[in-house]
């Protein structure tokens, strides 16, 4: 896996401590037919019998992430400070974790959330939203809820064209326009640079 965000971290703050979350990420879709049927497993829910793998992925890593969350705070008191990183799935994960499994308290020990290609990304919350986005596009699975008014840092990038936090459509009115940019990932796969 790509560990240059965990590197360049643990350069900038010495004694950092990191921890990846050990969940099997599963991508929305691909050409395969299994692939394309996970993703509808990603859209609606659906679990078991692998139509769900996406979705069952993503309960996983939330409760290995929220379990691990709540035993380090525990763990450390108002010795904590936490940054959250997440990139495409795993943005959905510490996203969703950060937003409905800590309590405001617990909210507070986290210092930052860096999200990286969400696919619940709202291309409406300016005050966390970064790169180059369209505001008329939303994430491919949805549109994640504001972040409501924290003192920690929430930082959700999204680049133009890539599928995954901007999805396939532009909003134009009651209209949507296909972005023909998005047809590929390349714009999904590129956030190391």
């Amino acid at each position: 896996p790509d560990l240059a965000l965990q590197d360049k971290l643990q350069e900038l703050v010495p004694g950092l401590r990191t921890w990846a979350n050990p969940y099997p990420a599963v991508g929305v879709f691909s050409w395969d037919w299994h692939q394309l049927v996970n993703g509808a497993g990603a859209v609606t829910h659906l679990s078991g019998l692998g139509l769900g793998a996406y979705h069952d992925s993503v309960v996983t890593g939330t409760n290995f992430l929220a379990t691990k969350l709540h035993e380090a705070i525990s763990a450390c008191g108002d010795r904590t400070a936490i940054i959250l990183a997440g990139y495409s799935q795993g943005a959905q994960v510490t996203a969703d974790v950060f937003q409905r499994d800590l309590n405001a308290d617990e909210r507070s020990k986290v210092t930052a959330v860096v999200l990286f290609g969400d696919p619940y990304f709202n291309g409406g919350d300016r005050a966390v939203d970064r790169g180059s986005f369209s505001g008329r596009r939303d994430g491919l699975l949805g549109k994640r809820p504001e972040f409501s008014a924290s003192k920690t840092l929430i930082l959700s990038y999204c680049h133009s064209h890539d599928p995954i936090c901007q999805g396939f459509f532009y909003r134009l009115g009651p209209t949507r326009t296909l972005d023909p940019g998005a047809l590929t990932t390349l714009q999904h796969k590129n956030y190391t640079k």
